[in-house]
């Protein structure tokens, strides 16, 4: 476990939303490698499934929204309705194992063909599409992207000078968590620190992304927590924060 959570917490740094992909298939080992990570994150969760998809037919959004292009490969996440928060994890998951492995992401939360997937996909009961990640290969160098996000001081509301007076385990927490992609790239939520805690507070609905959006963050947290050795649970406060509380 640890060294997984090292191996995304280094793709954390490099990856970047990717629209464009140079076409180049993947090879039927990797194919077979992806099956197996899905498999392995579905199993983390009930509520929640990935599901591989090779069409560039998903890719076919209305014209006045930004095209994906280059690539056939996609995972649709989807979950019950009350596990936003998980498809957000299990989906980010996925998305960094892709960097680790030099392969191009992109969340894509409503630029797709919704009737061409929900024909795909067959969704069961409560299920609900919470959105796609695209991924294939690019010719563009992955690198991070930090254009017009917040700084890690931002996002803790705090000065420079104050950021670094909190705990070293919070301060790479929220470094990682600003590298995090978010809804429209707005970074909608603020932290709240204590000792041995971190909570999140949703500063928008964010058009309902604001849980996946969440759920994003919280894997990220937990990486730059890992990182200095600190290991915590999750738990969803009466005034709505989500807290991360160190064990």
């Amino acid at each position: 476990m640890e060294n997984i959570m090292n191996r995304w917490y280094d793709a954390a740094g490099k990856r970047s939303s990717i629209r464009e992909y140079n076409g180049k298939d993947f090879s039927d080992e990797l194919i077979r490698s992806l099956k197996e990570l899905i498999a392995e994150l579905n199993h983390e969760n009930e509520n929640v499934r990935l599901e591989l998809m090779t069409s560039p037919e998903v890719f076919k959004a209305p014209f006045y929204m930004p095209p994906i292009v280059g690539t056939k490969y996609s995972a649709a996440v989807i979950a019950l309705n009350d596990a936003e928060h998980a498809a957000g994890c299990i989906g980010e998951a996925f998305a960094l194992e892709c960097t680790a492995c030099n392969i191009g992401t992109c969340w894509i939360a409503g630029s797709y063909n919704k009737n061409f997937i929900k024909k795909q996909l067959h969704l069961r009961g409560n299920e609900r599409l919470m959105g796609i990640i695209a991924f294939g290969y690019t010719n563009k160098p992955l690198r991070g992207n930090s254009r017009g996000k917040k700084s890690p001081a931002e996002l803790a509301a705090c000065s420079p000078a104050a950021f670094k007076d909190l705990p070293e385990w919070q301060q790479v927490a929220v470094k990682c968590a600003a590298a995090a992609p978010t809804a429209r790239n707005k970074q909608e939520f603020e932290f709240e620190f204590s000792n041995r805690s971190i909570k999140i507070y949703p500063t928008s609905g964010n058009m309902g992304l604001a849980n996946l959006d969440c759920g994003i963050i919280m894997l990220h947290i937990e990486l730059g927590a890992a990182q200095c050795g600190a290991f915590g649970s999750w738990s969803i406060n009466n005034d709505d924060a989500i807290c991360f509380s160190l064990i």
